[in-house]
């Protein structure tokens, strides 16, 4: 037997595919050929779209992982950038979940001491000085998760080697129903801050003992209106700090309309980087007046606004007791005068 295929043309002008079956047969002693056929175009055609369909499945395949493999390196590119950009980050950045770390940057290992590896999975306790500050953190993270769902604070931590810092965390859950199920924390380092904080702290409270134990009032405003004065300025007035401070330095003279028109004089004095001295009458938070003598001098004679310091101290006996020295200077003479005329 013998098979093939063959492309026939129909009467109609159509043309079928047949597969022809040819056998040769003995009968009689006489070789027959015998022939049977039958139509199998809409195989072939099945089989034809088939193919092609296969074939533009593995064009679309191969493209496909073109495509996704150019995906995955730009993901990858990605991934590396934001992982640069994470470990360039000057402060440092850590991933929680549960309160245990997941992932942090560089620069929170260079701040806690730790690699990465090591705090994988770990309680967050281990940064704290105890269990209550622990504990506090926590409930500030799940208050917070009620209403902004971020949280900010200052605490002390604990580095691996036992030193301790103080930081500044800003936390964020973007979860408020659940906010132990993931928080970002940026942590910055705040020790040398707080330092220089608790030395302006100190510079301060010497600079007001200084200003405290000194005789004479002194007072510093800026634009006129009274911004701090010592312990004198309250002895001296009546008034305390509270009732001075934001009030226009005016308001302590006697006389407001002759302070006011020294003004002009005073500012063109004090931006020469010079001192303005001069006297006046003052006046007391129960009425009664007393003699000043005062100086007047600017922080920064170039800026003004930068504010003035002034310093008050009471002749009111100086004067009267110069008065009195006039008075009987004066009877003196006309003693004098009198004997000489008799």
């Amino acid at each position: 037997s013998h098979a093939f295929e063959w492309m026939l043309l129909r009467a109609d002008g159509e043309p079928r595919i047949v597969q022809v079956m040819i056998t040769a047969l003995q009968r009689g002693g006489r070789f027959l050929l015998h022939g049977s056929w039958h139509d199998i175009t809409a195989l072939k055609h099945a089989e034809a779209e088939l193919r092609a369909s296969r074939e533009n499945l593995e064009r679309e395949v191969v493209a496909r992982t073109a495509d996704l493999a150019q995906a995955t390196d730009s993901l990858r590119e990605r991934a590396d950038e934001q992982q640069a950009i994470f470990d360039a980050a000057t402060q440092a950045i850590i991933l929680v979940e549960r309160r245990r770390f997941t992932r942090w940057n560089r620069t929170a290992e260079r701040l806690f001491g730790y690699d990465a590896a090591e705090l994988q999975g770990q309680l967050t306790r281990i940064v704290y000085l105890d269990d209550e500050s622990f504990d506090r953190v926590g409930r500030e993270i799940s208050e917070a998760a009620a209403t902004s769902g971020e949280v900010r604070t200052e605490i002390e931590y604990r580095r691996k080697d036992g030193s301790t810092f103080w930081a500044r965390p800003s936390a964020r859950t973007p979860d408020r129903a659940d906010p132990h199920s993931g928080l970002v924390a940026l942590i910055e380092d705040i020790t040398a801050e707080r330092a220089a904080a608790e030395a302006l702290r100190e510079s301060l409270a010497l600079r007001q003992a200084v200003l405290d134990t000194v005789g004479s009032g002194i007072v510093t405003s800026q634009g006129r209106a009274i911004m701090h004065c010592n312990r004198s300025v309250t002895a001296l007035t009546g008034w305390q700090e509270q009732d001075l401070v934001g009030q226009d330095i005016g308001m302590m003279w006697a006389d407001a309309d002759a302070w006011r028109s020294l003004q002009p004089v005073i500012a063109e004095t004090i931006a020469r980087g010079e001192t303005y001295e001069g006297e006046g009458q003052c006046r007391r938070k129960d009425g009664s007046g007393f003699w000043a003598h005062f100086t007047v001098r600017a922080i920064d004679p170039t800026d003004l606004n930068l504010g003035v310091v002034s310093v008050l101290d009471d002749i009111t006996e100086r004067r009267a007791a110069a008065e009195a020295l006039r008075e009987a200077l004066a009877l003196r003479q006309a003693i004098l005068d009198t004997s000489t005329a008799g």
